[in-house]
């Protein structure tokens, strides 16, 4: 598994030629440095009467417009300009974001959908899962968490996200930001942290699963603008005992720094980083047992700001190795509450505890009996059951099959 996940990893580093299935057909845009000068000072020029509602600002906007680029553009730079996420009062509608200027990521989508379509443009609608600022590498995300935007530009589709372009949060705080990054994002790199629930909007030739795309390492825009790429380590989490060395090519005139985290503080060992030529080599020591963070941050000599690149996960001591959680057949992977790791206590009673909103049973085969869990509405499965030596199979049915999936594999003693 681990071999076809680095191989898959590569190809898409590579940058392949990619094209859709179902007749949605993608393009590689290319950004020259100030192309979209007109259109931005008109989006950030607006006056007030023409903010007055969605049809007259939309009509203001692309007035000067001369092409469906520039629609696309002028209406994307007064979102990310005027609109900003909402951390309370959660607003979905397109109305409600407008009037409001704040909503979630639903509301920057629809909002985009709303204006590009009275701006003639065909626009859609993208929901899926994403890696956000504050997602551990390696922690599981499942479907229906974010929204974004597919726009068609001359018979091609792309892909932007107008709420990470306005800005992203920080923990529990939101930081409001410009990123030019997200607008009409390579497909190839936009993958590594939005999946689609719909693999159409991909947009690769060989859509990616949520196995692959979570077990890929956190890849921030920072990485792709500076055409870092890994030369060790290809996932998002690694066993470690005491130590390990992560190595990545990285241009000379970007410098590197690490930081390793274990529960929110540094670790007592400083990663140390080397050089030579453009192989950067980060080599780390892990005191305690237990989950480490490594955040490789860089920045362009000459700059004064560090950006975050990439991230990992290192698990100290074998015991605590984490479960490997199977395809589940749909794009979502099940939630995993309790027991999170591979080894657990024999001759004593464990709470199986699960989320996943198309499972409708749950078997756990342990010496022979088979225990049945039952979901809720929700899609909580939770039973608490008396565990023997040996292996223990759990096992998912969906809703929608008639027959069970290997779910996750434990070994009690």
């Amino acid at each position: 598994m681990k071999r076809i996940i680095i191989v898959i990893l590569l190809i898409l580093l590579s940058e392949i030629s990619y094209s859709a299935p179902r007749n949605v057909i993608g393009g590689d845009f290319v950004k020259k440095p100030g192309m979209f000068k007109q259109m931005d000072k008109h989006a950030l020029n607006t006056p007030a009467w023409a903010e007055k509602d969605i049809e007259t600002l939309v009509k203001y906007l692309i007035k000067p417009a001369k092409s469906e680029l520039d629609k696309a553009r002028v209406i994307w730079r007064w979102i990310t300009d005027n609109i900003t996420y909402s951390t309370g009062n959660s607003y979905m509608s397109a109305k409600g974001t407008f009037e409001n200027r704040n909503g979630i990521c639903s509301g920057y989508a629809n909002l985009y959908t709303k204006m590009g379509r009275l701006a003639g443009l065909t626009v859609e609608n993208i929901q899926g899962s994403s890696k956000g600022y504050i997602l551990r590498p390696g922690a599981f995300t499942s479907g229906q968490l974010h929204a974004w935007n597919g726009v068609r530009i001359d018979g091609r589709w792309y892909l932007l996200d107008a709420t990470w372009g306005a800005g992203n949060k920080n923990h529990s705080k939101y930081m409001e930001y410009y990123s030019e990054y997200y607008f009409l994002t390579k497909p190839t790199q936009l993958i590594f942290s939005h999946l689609p629930d719909s693999s159409r909007w991909q947009i690769l030739k060989k859509p990616v699963g949520i196995l692959q795309f979570n077990q890929w390492p956190k890849v921030l825009p920072f990485f792709f603008l500076n055409e870092m790429k890994p030369l060790s380590h290809y996932i998002a989490v690694y066993y470690v005992k005491s130590k390990d060395s992560v190595k990545l090519e990285v241009p000379t005139n970007v410098e590197i720094i690490a930081h390793l985290l274990q529960k929110g503080k540094h670790s007592r060992y400083k990663p140390l980083v080397k050089r030579t030529g453009k192989t950067v080599t980060i080599d780390l020591k892990f005191k305690h047992t237990g989950v480490y963070t490594l955040h490789v941050i860089g920045r362009k000599k000459g700059s004064k700001n560090y950006y975050n690149a990439i991230q990992y996960s290192f698990i100290s001591g074998r015991d605590r190795e984490e479960v490997i959680i199977h395809d589940t057949g749909k794009n979502q992977l099940v939630e995993v509450h309790y027991p999170k790791y591979k080894k657990i206590r024999a001759k004593k009673e464990i709470l199986f505890n699960y989320n996943y909103i198309y499972g409708e049973t749950i078997q756990v085969k342990n010496a022979g009996k088979t225990h049945i869990i039952k979901g809720n509405q929700a899609g909580r499965f939770e039973k608490r059951i008396w565990i023997k030596p040996g292996k223990v199979e759990v096992y998912m049915k969906n809703r929608d099959e008639d027959f069970f999936r290997l779910l996750a594999v434990y070994e009690a003693d």
